[in-house]
Formats: C-alpha cells, structure tokens, sequence
C-alpha cells in the first residue's frame, strides 16, 4: 500500500486558484464565456440628439427610423434639441442608432444609465 500525500492548505488554495484560473482562461478562448456580455450585463443607456444642421428633414426620418416615434413626435424631439431619442437600451442598439443619426446630419452622443 502507498502512503498518500497530505497537501497543506496553502498549497491545496494555490492549486485550486490555478486550476480556477486556467478553466476560466479555456473557456473564454473556446467562446464558452462571452466576456462583452458579463461586463455590459446590466448596463443600459440612453442616446441623446444634441443637434441638428441643416439637414433637419434627414434628421427627422432618422429618428423615426430607429425609433417607433410618429411625424410629429419625432419633429419635436428635433425641435427640442438636446433631447433624448432613445433610453434604457443596450449598447449594440445605441451605438447602430448612433450611426444612423450621425449618417443623416445629427449630432448625438450616448449616456450610460448607472441603475
């Protein structure tokens, strides 16, 4: 019969921090943990028009295009500028809805919500 080893608590804690570690690592290299996801787990914002140009007609589509506002809501939310457009949404809606304004003459910028 073979004696077994006893590991010390230091030593049984540092292994297990290791082995912890190293299955975290795998599996985020194997796309099991999507790490974008955890941080922004949450996280909502808010994307504000703060101007217009002379491009308001464009601007006005391109609020109603990222929203479901009608005509006329979406023509005060121009005229009131700096208002906010859209809230409490994701960071991938705001940043495509970021881009559609800027493409139609707006100018906007984004806002984190701390909940």
């Amino acid at each position: 019969m073979t004696a077994k080893k006893l590991y010390t608590p230091a030593e049984v804690i540092e292994a297990r921090g290791r082995i912890i570690d190293l299955t975290t690592d795998v599996l985020i290299a194997k796309g099991y943990i999507n790490i974008a996801a955890v941080l922004a787990d949450g996280t909502t914002y808010e994307v504000w028009l703060d101007s217009v140009n002379e491009k308001k007609i464009q601007s006005i589509k391109a609020i109603r295009s990222v929203t479901s506002m009608g005509l006329g809501e979406a023509k005060a939310v121009a005229d009131t500028a700096p208002s906010i457009v859209l809230r409490g949404i994701d960071q991938n809606r705001a940043r495509d809805a970021i881009r559609v304004l800027r493409e139609h003459g707006a100018s906007v910028s984004l806002r984190r919500v701390d909940a």
